[in-house]
């Protein structure tokens, strides 16, 4: 309920549509002033000098003098496009000044215009941004802008000779200055390498660096051929010791083993036992054949067999013993051979770890050694460009004429058509706008939409507009029009409404602000009830400013107040005037009091109101407006139904809200638009809430005839 009714979005309400519209049915105003606009536009385009225009496309490229020469210019002429500069140059006014200072000399007519006389574009061509550009000169005088290029050029093409000698003579003087910096930098990274190989003893490091490498490749390979020995030889040991020591087949295989390596170095210091084991074992073999043939001659207890077994038996032992012997070198040697190879591995890798030191040294002098090559190599490029520099170039860029300048015949400003066509359009629009901003603000004065949704108050009747010469001269002049005129039929429907929702017989007439119509309407109301069987009252209850006690001039001023302050008259109808027009009764307010509220709240108000409900069968009270008199909002808490009164065109939509929120919400039963034009119509057509009871009266023939 809090939200202004002026900040409404009408959007929702008008479209585009409705703008169009709008604007149509002003025609009679858009139409003189999108004319006058163009009429405007002509003559000051026709007042306007007129401006010619001559152009030429002209290509630049640099040739190797330029190229070095960037190297070391001004990093204010650094930029990404090469043409930049040039476009610079062009419009620059050092240049343009004097080529100014020329063209004007031969063209006096144009150095009276004070405005500027000559404007130069300069700008690369889509395409060929990289070396075309397309140059324009505009002036008051087609002549004038044909010279001005011409002349442009030329003194564009002695600028760059003069530059390049500048130019060529600085880059020359910064590259030899270069060269000496750059010769000094490589003696003193001479004699920092130098230092360098000194302090870290070079020589020594370098021959040390390679004896280690050869010392640790040593070591691998001692530590792989005792890898080497201990796979052969460790499976065969394994499974001799898990069959027995006395399993020659397994031993043999040993021995085999040992010594097919020729490399093994356990089987120097062992071929004395492995040779005397292998002896005995063939004076074993032929002892054993010995003594099985002379089995077949001689029993085992026959001597020469005893002594032929004790030989056997002192040789088994013999043999028994070398192998025992040879087989625990073994053992020990493959203990020997897994240590030796541990420690080769160790130390190796101990040597390697010592690389680490003198590695970082090496890298350092590296890096110092490729510094020293860089430095030789840009030595060499400045003074690859110190040679190129020698050669003699006038220009150093290579230009030409793309397309030879052209003044083109006709102006190029003012366009006449266009600049008419634009004058029309810009009135029109600012006049389409003036007459939209001003629609809108009307309507805003019509949107009771949000007044009947948000309140639930509906309209009650929409009087239309009567002279009020004739309200003047005869307040009771409804009566004399014809009673199915669209004023009276008006008035029916406001009388019909206030009988169906009011839910008694006081009815309280207010509005927000004077001016708008109220006593008028109560008294019409009045009358308008007056026309039926019924007896009806009608109170002028504004005690501050009474204006209905002018339409019942023969009345005494004597009244309702009167009443409330004496309470020795017993009965209000001393104070009410009978029948001042048909069954019509009035009582009139009153003297004022400063205590009006007071008398309002009183006991005898409230049985004054108890005995008009018994007497009349309507009573109408025309108050102050209930904003700015709190009189009003005593007396709606009092009554049985309260009407606010609108003017049309005058009264906001947020005025009736306003007032709506002074008032009890229970005793509200609707709203009065008053004052009701026939050309409102066109301002209230998009609030289709709040005008629903406006087409009722114009559905009759129009009031003007007779209201």
């Amino acid at each position: 309920m809090t939200e202004n009714p002026e900040n409404t979005d009408l959007s929702q309400e008008v479209n585009f549509f409705s703008y169009l519209l709008i604007v149509l049915r002003y025609w009679w105003v858009v139409g003189p002033a999108t004319a006058i606009g163009a009429i405007g536009a002509y003559f000051i385009a026709q007042s306007l000098p007129s401006k010619y225009i001559a152009t030429c496309r002209f290509e630049i490229i640099q040739n190797r003098v330029a190229q070095l020469g960037e190297n070391v210019e001004d990093k204010a002429y650094r930029v990404k496009s090469p043409l930049d500069r040039h476009v610079v140059l062009l419009k620059s006014s050092k240049l343009n000044s004097l080529v100014t200072k020329k063209t004007l000399e031969q063209h006096n007519d144009i150095a009276n215009i004070k405005l500027q006389s000559f404007a130069v574009n300069a700008s690369p061509v889509r395409g060929a941004e990289q070396s075309m550009l397309d140059i324009s000169v505009v002036s008051y005088k087609k002549e004038a802008a044909f010279d001005y290029i011409n002349t442009l050029l030329k003194d564009y093409a002695k600028m760059r000779v003069e530059e390049n000698k500048l130019t060529s003579a600085a880059t020359r003087e910064a590259l030899t200055k270069e060269a000496l910096s750059i010769d000094e930098e490589i003696v003193k990274q001479n004699k920092i390498i130098l230092d360098f190989k000194t302090k870290n003893n070079y020589v020594f490091l370098s021959t040390k660096t390679e004896y280690d490498k050869l010392f640790v490749a040593e070591l691998f390979e001692k530590a792989n051929q005792r890898q080497f020995e201990l796979e052969l030889l460790q499976p065969k040991v394994d499974k001799l010791l898990e069959k027995g020591k006395d399993d020659n087949k397994n031993f043999a295989a040993v021995i085999d083993a040992l010594l097919s390596n020729p490399n093994a170095s356990s089987s120097g210091f062992l071929l004395t036992d492995i040779s005397e084991w292998k002896n005995r074992q063939i004076v074993m073999g032929s002892l054993n054949a010995e003594y099985d043939i002379l089995l077949k001659k001689f029993r085992s207890a026959h001597p020469t067999m005893k002594e032929l077994k004790k030989r056997i038996d002192i040789l088994a032992t013999e043999l028994s013993a070398y192998r025992q012997n040879i087989l625990d070198t073994i053992v020990s040697r493959m203990e020997t051979l897994k240590s030796e190879k541990d420690s080769y591995v160790k130390r190796a890798i101990e040597v390697e770890n010592s690389f680490g030191n003198s590695g970082s040294l090496i890298n350092e002098l590296d890096n110092m050694n490729a510094k020293l090559a860089q430095l030789l190599e840009l030595k060499n490029t400045i003074r690859a460009k110190l040679i190129t520099m020698n050669e003699n170039h006038d220009d150093k860029y290579i230009t030409r004429i793309i397309r030879e300048p052209f003044a083109n015949p006709a102006p190029i400003f003012p366009n006449i058509p266009k600049m008419t066509v634009m004058g029309a359009i810009i009135f029109n629009l600012i006049s389409a706008a003036i007459i939209i901003f001003l629609f809108m603000g009307k309507t805003k004065k019509y949107n009771f939409s949000k007044i009947i949704k948000d309140y639930d108050l509906p309209v009650l009747s929409v009087i239309p507009r009567y002279p009020s010469k004739e309200a003047k001269k005869n307040p009771f002049f409804l009566n004399d029009l014809p009673k199915n005129s669209v004023l009276a039929e008006s008035f029916r429907s406001l009388r019909l409404n206030i009988e169906q929702k009011s839910p008694g017989k006081l009815i309280l007439l207010t509005s927000f602000g004077p001016g708008e119509g109220k006593t008028s309407t109560s008294l019409n109301t009045a009358l308008c009830c007056s026309w039926t069987d019924k007896k009806i009252l009608i109170i002028d209850a504004d005690f501050r400013r009474s204006t209905l006690r002018k339409s019942f001039p023969g009345v005494t001023h004597k009244g309702l107040l009167d009443y409330l302050k004496d309470a020795s008259t017993p009965h209000i109808g001393d104070y009410i005037a009978s029948n001042v027009n048909g069954s019509l009764d009035y009582l009139p307010a009153g003297h004022s009091e400063e205590y009006v509220t007071e008398l309002i709240d009183g006991k005898r108000m409230e049985d004054l109101l108890i005995q008009l409900r018994t007497m009349y069968d309507l009573v109408i009270f025309d108050t102050a407006p209930a904003v700015r008199v709190v009189d009003t909002v005593h007396l709606a808490e009092k009554t049985d139904a309260t009407v606010i009164l609108a003017r049309i065109g005058k009264t906001y939509p947020h005025d009736i809200e306003t007032t709506i929120k002074r008032l009890p919400k229970n005793k509200l039963i609707g709203f009065v638009l008053n004052d009701f034009k026939q050309s409102d119509v066109k301002f209230s057509a998009h609030n289709k809430d709040s005008t629903q009871s406006y087409n009722y009266g114009y559905s009759y023939q129009s009031y003007n005839s007779k209201y």
